[in-house]
This record gives C-alpha cells, sequence and structure tokens, in this order.
C-alpha cells in the first residue's frame, strides 16, 4: 500500500549506489556542475539529477554509469568516441565534443530514447579552454 504523498524512491537508491560503490571504486573527482550553473545553461534538472549534473566531456567512464540507461560499455563507449574525437578534430584535450544530449547519439548502441532518458542528468557548461595549444590562438 502506497501512500498517496509518497515520492519515487529511484533517486535515493541511486544516490545510495553512486555512495556505497562507486565513491569507494574510485570515482571521488565527479566533476558535477552547481545547479544555479546549471539552471544558467537552460537545463531544469530533476531533484534526482541535482546534485549528479554530470558533463560527458570531461566525465570518467564510471561516472558516466550512473545515468539511466548508460552502463559500462555504453559509458566506455562514450569516452572512447570523445577521445577519438578530439583527436581525430585535433582538438585540445578539453575541448567539448557534446552539445547536447542528443549529440551522443553519435555513440554507437545510444540513440533518441538513451539520449531523451539521460539529459536531466547531463550539463554542457560553456567552454573555456584551459590548453596552453588553445590559449596561444587567442
Amino acid at each position: 500500500m502506497t501512500h498517496p504523498e509518497q515520492t519515487d524512491s529511484r533517486p535515493a537508491l541511486l544516490l545510495a549506489f553512486w555512495v556505497l560503490v562507486l565513491l569507494p571504486a574510485g570515482a571521488r573527482t565527479l566533476r558535477t556542475v552547481p545547479l544555479a550553473d546549471a539552471a544558467a545553461a537552460g537545463h531544469n534538472p530533476t531533484p534526482a539529477a541535482e546534485s549528479l549534473l554530470i558533463d560527458p566531456n570531461t566525465a570518467e567512464w564510471w561516472e558516466l554509469t550512473v545515468i539511466p540507461g548508460v552502463g559500462k560499455v555504453r559509458a566506455k563507449a562514450i569516452v572512447a568516441y570523445r577521445t577519438e574525437a578530439r583527436r581525430t578534430r585535433n582538438l585540445p584535450p578539453d575541448a567539448p565534443v557534446f552539445t547536447s544530449a542528443a549529440s551522443l547519439q553519435a555513440v554507437k548502441g545510444i540513440g533518441p530514447k538513451t539520449a531523451a532518458k539521460a539529459e536531466p542528468y547531463l550539463t554542457f557548461p560553456a567552454y573555456q579552454s584551459t590548453s596552453t595549444a588553445a590559449q596561444n590562438y587567442d
């Protein structure tokens, strides 16, 4: 029997999984974006995603696995695609490859449904190069 005011428990389970399983496994470097920055970027994250906004341009594969629909294989495919795209396009190592959730569809195994499911958990902050090579071009 459920209470009429009961909310979905998946966000709490996702956070518990993150804290109990992934953090001890070495994912202590999660690069999240403050909620205010996400809102300024046009995102309206659900309460479940508030503290888990992930930039797919900087996240490690294990960080990407907390996104619904993205398991170990897809997460590694995202990182591999990102690395190869930067290499073939001669981009600095910190240049964004993905500009929206839809742009993740370029990765094999990610289609419109997966991209739509992942969108509330993603952020794509404005790009500011920290690469010295890129700064020399300015």
